[in-house]
């Protein structure tokens, strides 16, 4: 398993399936220098690299802050290659947005605690219930599991 830092909470993770194939997923989607709100504010400015995510399987959307999701981003992204997006049930509500943008991307609905096999990895979204409510209520962590090795990100 080899992790890759790109920014914030993007990061890139190449794990081997049970054949020896490897899979790569991108994690969260903000490349770009959009936000919404001042908190975000870049201090260094992230330029967008084709070649580092010229070969990914699926990108992984955590919950839809833009600091995770940046729309911009996944433009670019399926310009080149067309992952398999995957979505925690929370953002469902934007699939029309996603087809209506980008026609041919595949996407997948996370259900919690639902086991998802993805090219020969095990995919798990888990949303903690919260005794509040906060700004943070849909976000899904996930765990990819392979035969060998477990990643478990929040």
């Amino acid at each position: 398993m080899i992790l890759t830092p790109l920014w914030h909470t993007e990061f890139l993770l190449d794990i081997e399936n049970k054949d020896g194939k490897n899979i790569r997923f991108l994690i969260d989607s903000w490349f770009s220098d959009f936000v919404t709100w001042d908190l975000c504010e870049r201090a260094v400015k992230v330029h967008f690299d084709h070649e580092k995510i010229s070969s990914i399987d699926a990108i992984y959307i955590s919950h839809a802050h833009t600091d995770h999701l940046d729309p911009y981003s996944l433009l670019q992204i399926y310009k080149n290659v067309n992952p398999v997006l995957l979505l925690p049930i929370t953002l469902s509500y934007l699939i029309p947005l996603f087809r209506e943008y980008i026609p041919h991307i595949q996407i997948q609905i996370l259900k919690n605690r639902e086991i998802f096999s993805f090219q020969g990895i095990d995919v798990m979204g888990i949303f903690f219930e919260n005794e509040e409510i906060t700004n943070e209520d849909d976000v899904m962590t996930i765990s990819f599991a392979s035969d060998r090795e477990i990643l478990f990100a929040e």
